[in-house]
């Protein structure tokens, strides 16, 4: 999984996620909206689909954890009518803009 992209804002964001997750560690693990942002974010900044396996090491969480965050993060997209949503591509899960705002 590429993370880091050319553009200058999303290495300052990276770098930002770093240190959160870093003091996340550090002080053990996550609860479960720490989790969804951190997931948010890293799907986010990916440049590629992320796979459950890719997310749970990034996070140093349970597989079975991050799915559950994962599918309340993808609810909670669907359940507001964002303009993006986080869908389930090419065998991991990536940020897109949601069919709906596709009809402006």
């Amino acid at each position: 999984m590429r993370i880091l992209h050319n553009r200058n804002a999303r290495i300052g964001f990276l770098l930002y996620f770093l240190n959160v997750l870093y003091f996340l560690y550090l002080r053990g693990s996550m609860t479960n909206e720490e989790r969804k942002a951190a997931l948010e974010a890293i799907i986010y900044a990916a440049d590629e689909p992320a796979t459950i396996d890719q997310l749970a090491r990034a996070l140093g969480e349970e597989k079975l954890a991050v799915q559950a965050s994962l599918d309340e993060l993808v609810a909670s997209y669907a359940a507001e009518e964002r303009g993006i949503e986080v869908r389930a591509v090419a065998g991991g899960y990536k940020l897109y803009t949601s069919r709906s705002s596709m009809t402006w």
